[in-house]
Formats: C-alpha cells, structure tokens, sequence
C-alpha cells in the first residue's frame, strides 16, 4: 500500500485489543536510505497539550488505510526532551499500565 503524507498524519494508533493511542502527527525520515524512523503520536490535536509518544516503525503490526496497529505488549516510558515531555514507546508485558 502507498500512502501519502496528508494519510499518515491523520492515521490513528491503536493497540491490537483495540486501545487507541492518538493520532500520528508529526514522523522523522532517515535521508540515507529515505524510510520513516519514528512517528510523533498524541491524544489531542495540540502537540502542546497533549503527551506525545514515539512510535518505532518496528512496533507497528500492520497500517490499513485509516488507522496503524501496534503491538499489546507496550508500554510508555518518559524520555528527555528539550522542550516537552515526551514519552517513548517500548516493548514490554505490561500493557496494562497504558489506558484511554
């Protein structure tokens, strides 16, 4: 499947029991080999507002056309930031800690 950028930056994210994360916003692009490294999720539509995780283009399932599936098994830690908390997305069993 292609899609374009408008698409991705308005694709939800949401677990595989269905537990929706947000919606992507923002995604960083490696110019070396040209893939997306990381996506930026939030809750709401302002990035100020709202906490943000970074999701890694290996913790997704699948992408359909409205929305990215990632695994159960995740769970959010914080991470520095410069200016915002940020909250990145990492691999762990402990899916139960992350609610809507």
């Amino acid at each position: 499947m292609i899609i374009d950028i408008k698409t991705i930056k308005r694709l939800e994210v949401e677990t595989e029991s269905g537990i929706t994360l947000g919606k992507i916003v923002d995604f960083e692009i490696d110019t070396t080999n040209h893939n997306i490294i990381k996506y930026l999720v939030t809750k709401s539509k302002f990035l100020n507002a709202s906490e943000k995780l970074l999701l890694s283009p290996t913790q997704i399932i699948r992408v359909t056309e409205t929305k990215i599936i990632v695994q159960d098994t995740l769970e959010p830690i914080a991470v520095s930031s410069s200016n915002a908390k940020t909250v990145q997305i990492i691999e762990s069993p402990a899916m139960n800690s992350i609610k809507n």
